[in-house]
């Protein structure tokens, strides 16, 4: 219920009014970030956000940026982050690439779609034909 950006040479952190609905819905905001109204900045990539992007450094990399249909040579955290989701198997915090424009006036954005084995038969078929 944030929003991630890059600011110049800082990375930026705030909290979204969508916040604010999902904290009475027993939303409880991140560790690293507790104030709603705070903009949170740095000159790294927050822990909370790197720790779920693989080191450019690690040898599978390419096939990863390969597998996530990014350029060969990205390597920029943000935009891994976003095509990936960020997932980790120890919690349910996922990232979202914001949504893009398209020279149609529709809006578009990548995202994984997962838990289809506890939709209604068919629905694996359907989520196929997305595009």
């Amino acid at each position: 219920m944030g929003r991630l950006s890059r600011r110049g040479s800082e990375f930026e952190f705030v909290c979204t009014r969508g916040a604010v609905e999902a904290e009475q819905a027993g939303f409880r905001p991140l560790l690293a970030f507790p104030e709603r109204n705070e903009v949170y900045r740095s000159e790294t990539l927050f822990p909370v956000f790197a720790n779920r992007v693989m080191n450019v450094s690690r040898p599978e990399l390419r096939s990863f940026v390969h597998w996530l249909a990014l350029p060969a040579t990205e390597t920029d955290p943000l935009a891994l982050l976003a095509r990936s989701g960020g997932r980790r198997e120890t919690d349910v915090f996922e990232v979202f690439a914001r949504p893009e424009r398209t020279q149609s006036g529709r809006y578009q954005m990548p995202f994984f779609v997962h838990g289809m084995r506890h939709r209604p038969a068919g629905a694996q078929a359907l989520a196929e034909r997305l595009s």
